[in-house]
């Protein structure tokens, strides 16, 4: 980084007047001398001598080296906020001198922080808001009021600023910028060739903590290799280094107008949705995999799928067994749905630190994570449940006709989606795993009750509206529809059930009289658009709560 640090901070009051700076001698040593070259008397210059005989002088204006720095500087920020829009991603100029001034604010207080070459933009913007949270946690907000305690934590702001500059200074450079796929070729160009089948990370890691002689050539070479004026390296190691942002240059004085607008074409993203949700898509995939198809997983689905199996093994087409195949239904839709919701319910809170920092950094749209996320999780979450179902069905003799089966299959996995969405929902809405549990519970039970399975007297006005908002009335409904359909032919017993065999317990009837008993009188094609319906709002009010949740940070 070289034997000079050039680095300083300026926060400017209302009246244009600097309440805080934070400057290395380097930087105040080199503005001396800049404004000694342009002619300026600074009182630091005036010598007792001067000060006696000072016959010649009187109308001579002398400026301290801080009324000199605030009035440049003051200069350059309106010069500055007259030519370039404050939403701009880096608000920056490079004066002649090769100086890199950058711009930002506190509230309405002005922040300048001047920077030589050697130190990378992404190091003075952590420093500027280094600075921010340090004045948040210590003052609390600007302008400062000078008295002790505040004065002991200005220099307490100072000091922690100083000393993460000398841990940048000392211990942390760039070495390398640009394409991962390219970082391999250019450590090459350097001489550090990286074995074969050697993982690139594992050589990069080893690369820098090989010792200090090398790392200190790979710092000198990058920024040698940043130069335009490389003399010493070819292009060959160059032209795998992204440049940075160029600016136009401009004089602390310099009155005409900058440009540094960005192209209103050019995109906020580094690609484009489709390309951020495969890169998503893909690692959700690998990463819920390996979390679903565990050994525990399956252990838990087989002695599941068995037991309950067991229970209602090979139910005869008899008349006596309708409310077997009733609860047989019912107790479908509650272990799955109610397993996968609660997954769901994790899902957001245990994701939200690295979504966080990755949000923070614009690595990729909020919509475009949430789209790869559910398409990658929704087919893998429905595996163990299609094939305990599965095996359910023909150990049950639910229905023999495979058309009912797939309706019926189709209807069980629409409410396991939905259930997971309606987790995805809490846990993206609270954020807080207890929270978000309770709700969840709650809002399971509720339905749950609402489709009247285990209540036939509840009041009217709680009945009239409360079973058309769970999802489990209308998967229940369809279901025993599908079940009874296609006229098979049921054997009577003792007529408790259907009417007809009151009067003739060794007859037989047709399963849709069932139907009728059961008052299934919404149709199986409106209760599948009703449940898809469900499943489209819950997955869209997952993604709202999210979108305005705290994991919402960085760009959108």
């Amino acid at each position: 980084m070289g034997t000079r640090c050039l680095f300083g901070i300026f926060v400017f009051g209302s009246n244009s007047s600097v309440i805080y700076r934070f400057v290395t001698d380097d930087l105040f040593a080199h503005l001396r001398q800049c404004f000694q070259t342009r002619g300026y008397k600074l009182q630091d210059d005036t010598t007792d001598e001067n000060q006696i005989d000072n016959n010649n002088n009187d109308n001579e204006l002398t400026l301290s080296v801080d009324d000199a720095i605030s009035q440049h500087l003051s200069v350059l920020v309106r010069v500055h906020e007259q030519t370039v829009s404050r939403h701009d991603p880096i608000r920056r100029i490079t004066l002649n001198s090769g100086m890199q001034v950058f711009f930002d604010q506190i509230a309405e207080n002005n922040v300048v922080c001047m920077a030589d070459k050697s130190f990378d933009t992404t190091i003075v913007l952590k420093t500027i808001n280094l600075l921010k949270a340090l004045i948040k946690f210590h003052i609390g907000a600007l302008p400062f009021i000078h008295y002790n305690t505040a004065d002991q934590l200005i220099n307490r702001i100072s000091a922690s600023l100083q000393y993460f500059l000398n841990n940048v200074t000392t211990n942390q450079a760039l070495l390398f910028e640009g394409k991962p796929s390219n970082a391999l070729d250019y450590f090459a160009t350097l001489g550090h060739h990286a074995p074969l089948q050697y993982n690139p990370a594992d050589f990069i890691m080893d690369l820098v903590n090989q010792d200090m002689e090398t790392r200190e050539q790979l710092k000198k070479a990058y920024i040698q290799n940043k130069s335009s004026n490389n003399s010493q390296h070819s292009i060959e190691g160059r032209k795998y280094l992204i440049d940075e942002p160029n600016e136009k240059e401009i004089d602390l004085i310099n009155k005409h107008p900058v440009n540094l607008m960005s192209h209103k074409n050019e995109s906020k993203w580094p690609i484009g949705f489709f390309a951020q949700t495969w890169i998503l898509f893909s690692r959700n995939w690998i990463l819920t995999s390996k979390s679903q198809f565990t050994k525990l997983n399956f252990i838990q689905a087989f002695f599941i799928t068995i037991i309950f199996g067991l229970f209602w093994l090979r139910m005869k087409y008899h008349e006596n067994t309708l409310q077997d195949r009733s609860s047989f239904i019912f107790f479908s839709l509650i272990f799955w749905p109610l397993d996968i919701c609660f997954a769901g319910v994790l899902s957001f809170p245990r994701e939200t630190s690295v979504i966080n920092k990755e949000r923070a950094s614009g690595s990729f749209r909020l919509s475009a994570y949430y789209f790869a996320k559910c398409l990658s999780e929704t087919p893998i979450k429905l595996v163990l449940p299609a094939i305990s179902y599965t095996i359910l069905y023909w150990m049950v003799n639910v229905n023999s006709n495979f058309a009912n089966f797939l309706g019926i299959l189709c209807f069980l996995l629409m409410a396991v989606l939905i259930a997971e969405s309606i987790g995805l929902f809490f846990g993206a809405l609270f954020q807080d795993l207890g929270k978000a549990m309770v709700a969840c519970n709650v809002c399971l039970v509720g339905f749950l009750l609402a489709v009247g399975y285990f209540s036939h007297n509840t009041p009217y006005w709680l009945t009239v509206w409360v079973k058309w908002i769970s999802f489990f009335t209308y998967a229940y409904n369809g279901c025993m529809q599908l079940q009874f359909m296609g006229e098979r032919t049921y054997q009577c017993t003792d007529g408790a059930y259907i009417d007809m065999c009151k009067n003739n317990m060794n007859g037989t009837f047709i399963s849709n009289e069932a139907i009728k008993y059961f008052n299934l009188d919404l149709n199986v094609g409106f209760n599948f658009l009703v449940l898809f319906g469900m499943f489209i709002v819950y997955r869209i009010a997952a993604y709202i709560a999210l979108r305005f949740s705290n994991i919402r940070q960085g760009r959108t």
